[in-house]
């Protein structure tokens, strides 16, 4: 897989990370988006950059999407629990 191959998915994972955010009053998306999101990252790394040399900083924009996504599932989560209406 080749590095812009590998930025450009990384970088569609962070948009479906981040697009939770205006669908926060939703249930489906902000169930689907994050685990999307980071399946898609885990498919980068597993394909791309598991086993090879590559630079740190690559590996480290490949792997970003998981903990983004996981923040804006647990904030959209604490959103909705405190009454949270779009």
């Amino acid at each position: 897989m080749s590095n812009l191959k590998i930025l450009g998915l990384s970088c569609l994972a962070l948009f479906l990370a981040l697009l939770t955010l205006p669908t926060a009053f939703l249930l489906l998306p902000i169930l689907l988006l994050p685990a999307l999101s980071c399946l898609i990252s885990i498919l980068v790394y597993r394909r791309g950059l598991h086993g090879q040399k590559r630079p740190p900083g690559l590996k480290i924009i490949a792997l970003l999407p998981i903990p983004v996504a996981l923040t804006v599932f647990w904030v959209c989560f604490q959103w909705i629990s405190t009454g949270y209406r779009a």
